[in-house]
């Protein structure tokens, strides 16, 4: 897929659409390293072992915050969401979920809301559904419904492991 300069994604960015893509792109840029002789394959295999260590820990501090957001918002004897919160426990629920988008920023996750930018075709959101709106000069991205997420690491930059879905506004013909 061709990506748009606007995005301000690298040229050489990739998009993935399963994580079956991801691991084989792992393992071909494992297979491009210069290996010295006394080097086994064993290299690479660290090196992935190695990913999939930090993720799995990022991934215990994203279910711990999860966990703990689900303690203050549901009823632990009927399993409902409760009517109402403290405002101790919306403030805990605020830093729990600034934990969560910090484990991710921390994992090289970025999560690409696109509400109230301009719309090109070329990007690559999947347009869901366009809306006739008066006055507009041209496209413009009415609503995010899945953000566009991408993942940096030390592989890759800006590779897409989410496409985004959005509603647009255009202008009347």
């Amino acid at each position: 897929m061709k990506l748009p300069p606007e995005l301000g994604l690298p040229r050489n960015a990739v998009v993935l659409g399963d994580l079956k893509q991801l691991v084989d792109l792992i393992n071909k840029e494992n297979a491009k390293r210069p290996k010295s002789k006394s080097e086994s394959g064993g290299a690479g295999l660290e090196k992935v072992n190695e990913i999939l260590l930090k993720l799995a820990q990022h991934l215990a501090l994203l279910a711990t915050a999860a966990w703990k957001m689900q303690k203050r918002l549901v009823d632990s004897e009927t399993q409902e969401a409760k009517e109402s919160i403290s405002e101790s426990d919306a403030r805990k629920l605020f830093r729990d979920l600034q934990s969560v988008f910090s484990a991710l920023s921390d994992m090289g996750i970025t999560i690409r809301d696109r509400s109230g930018e301009a719309f090109d075709y070329g990007m690559p959101e999947k347009v869901v559904d366009a809306k006739t709106q008066p006055g507009l000069a041209r496209e413009c991205v009415a609503e995010t419904l899945r953000p566009t997420i991408t993942w940096t690491t030390d592989f890759w930059k800006d590779t897409m492991i989410q496409k985004g879905e959005v509603i647009i506004h255009t202008p009347e013909a």
